[in-house]
C-alpha cells in the first residue's frame, strides 16, 4: 500500500458505481493537495445514503489516521477547508480518539468505470460481506456485528488486486479478496471490536495474511519486513 499516515474520506453524493473512469470534485482535490503535504490519502465512500450536504455546500467525512484513530468531519467544504485542515492536522498526532473503538468500518473498491474487475469482484464481495454482518446480528443484535459498517470507496489503486478491501481504524489494505473470505473478515472484525479496534502499527501481525497488501502509518520498507 502507498505509505501514508491518514486516510480521508469525503461522504459521496452517488456509489462509486456511478462515478466515471476518472472523478475529482474541485473540493477533492484542494483538500487532496494539502493533505499530501502531511501524508494524508483522499478517496470517495458510500453507505447508501446520500450526503446531507449538496456539492454547493460541501459534504461530511471521515478521517482515519495511525496515530489519531477515526475522526467525524459534519461539513468539510472550500470554505471551511483552513478550519478543517488545521482539525485534520491536530488529530494526526493522536491519542485516538473516543469514537475509534466503537465501530470497524470496512470499504470495497466498486469503482467499475476504472477498472471493470472492481465493478465485478468489487460488488460480489460487498454484497457477501453485508450478507454476513446480516447474519451475524440476526444471531446476536447486540453483539460486536453490530457496530460493523460495510461501504463501498473509489479507486484505491492496484486493479489487479481486486477485489480491494480497506479496514478502519486498523488501517489494514486487502487485496485478491473472493466472496468466501467474507466470514473471515467479519469474525476478524467482530473480534478486533471485542478486544477494543485500534489502529496497528509495526508490533501486530497483517490480518489475513495471503490478502494483506499492507498498512497505514506504515513506510513501504516497514510493510515488506512486516509481512
Amino acid at each position: 500500500a502507498p505509505h501514508h499516515n491518514c486516510y480521508i474520506l469525503l461522504h459521496a453524493l452517488q456509489p462509486p458505481g456511478a462515478f466515471p473512469s476518472v472523478y475529482h470534485t474541485p473540493l477533492s482535490l484542494e483538500v487532496q493537495r494539502r493533505a499530501s503535504k502531511w501524508g494524508g490519502l483522499v478517496n470517495f465512500s458510500w453507505f447508501g445514503e446520500k450526503s446531507r450536504s449538496g456539492d454547493s455546500e460541501g459534504q461530511a467525512a471521515t478521517v482515519f489516521s495511525h496515530l489519531g484513530g477515526r475522526l467525524e468531519i459534519p461539513l468539510i467544504s472550500l470554505e471551511n477547508v483552513d478550519e478543517v485542515e488545521r482539525t485534520i492536522q491536530g488529530h494526526l498526532s493522536g491519542p485516538p480518539t473516543e469514537l475509534t473503538s466503537r465501530e470497524a468500518h470496512i470499504y470495497v473498491c466498486t469503482h467499475g468505470a476504472r477498472d471493470c474487475r472492481c465493478g465485478i469482484r468489487g460488488r460480489q464481495v460487498f454484497e457477501a460481506l453485508l450478507e454476513t454482518v446480516r447474519i451475524a446480528r440476526d444471531r446476536n443484535p447486540h453483539g460486536p456485528a453490530a457496530h460493523i459498517k460495510v461501504g463501498e470507496v473509489g479507486h484505491v489503486g492496484g486493479h489487479r488486486y481486486a477485489a480491494n478491501v480497506l479496514i478502519f481504524p486498523q488501517g489494514e489494505w486487502l487485496g485478491l479478496i473472493k466472496p468466501e473470505d467474507a466470514p473471515e473478515i467479519i469474525v476478524g472484525a467482530c473480534e478486533a471490536l471485542e478486544q477494543g479496534v485500534k489502529p496497528l502499527g509495526l508490533a501486530e501481525m497483517p490480518f489475513l495474511t495471503s490478502h494483506w497488501r499492507g498498512r497505514m502509518g506504515l513506510t513501504k520498507q516497514e510493510q515488506k519486513e512486516l509481512f
